[in-house]
């Protein structure tokens, strides 16, 4: 029995070196913006039935990143039944939540992977679905104390800051360095209410680059 016990754990440990030599490939093609590669590799595994919450998730964001949101959804759904407790699924699937327009079910899948122990830089993303629904005290509470050494996201706190009346409007510099990555989210996103309002947002901001 012994024996066919350490087969079998054998067994189990290739199948799962496996299929972290395919999560990191996938991870590492997500991470150089290839998301086409990356959704190559994790279909697979998923279709191979050996798709962890990781994969799942990472699915999930990649499908995401190619906007295509229903899939998005699906998945990250699935992911977060497997792991209720785990930021990590709850947070991917807020943002695309978030992406689709359905701003009040994003604030709650993101509060949720904060309480489960998402970093605080995730409290961003949750001012940004307030401030999307209309909700502008909670939108300026979160702001109060949000920081990001990253472009995209200091652009963001920034602007909403400066949209809520409770800072200066954002310099040229960073307007240049972060607006790439907001520019590229509203094309993605362009046939949902989200995409439309960062439309309007790159508009107002492409003006007061041009004016600083």
């Amino acid at each position: 029995m012994s024996g066919l016990v350490l087969v079998i754990e054998i067994a189990v440990m290739w199948g799962s070196r496996g299929m972290i030599s395919e999560f990191t490939r996938a991870q590492r093609r997500y991470l150089q913006g290839d998301f086409e590669a990356a959704r190559t590799i994790l279909e697979a595994v998923y279709a191979g039935g050996r798709a962890g919450v990781q994969a799942l998730t990472l699915l999930g964001n990649t499908y995401r990143q190619l906007g295509r949101l229903d899939e998005s959804e699906a998945v990250l759904y699935e992911a977060v039944n497997k792991a209720p407790d785990h930021h990590f699924p709850q947070y991917g699937f807020g943002r695309t939540l978030l992406a689709k327009g359905r701003y009040a079910e994003a604030v709650d899948a993101i509060q949720q992977a904060l309480s489960d122990g998402a970093p605080p830089i995730v409290q961003v993303d949750l001012a940004e679905a307030y401030y999307r629904m209309g909700e502008v005290d909670a939108a300026r509470t979160i702001l109060q104390t949000a920081t990001s050494d990253e472009p995209a996201r200091a652009l963001l706190i920034s602007y909403l800051c400066y949209r809520l009346q409770t800072g200066p409007p954002p310099d040229s510099a960073l307007i240049a360095a972060g607006l790439p990555f907001w520019q590229a989210s509203a094309q993605r996103f362009a046939h949902t209410t989200y995409g439309q309002a960062l439309a309007e947002d790159l508009a107002a901001l492409e003006r007061l680059q041009s004016t600083a």
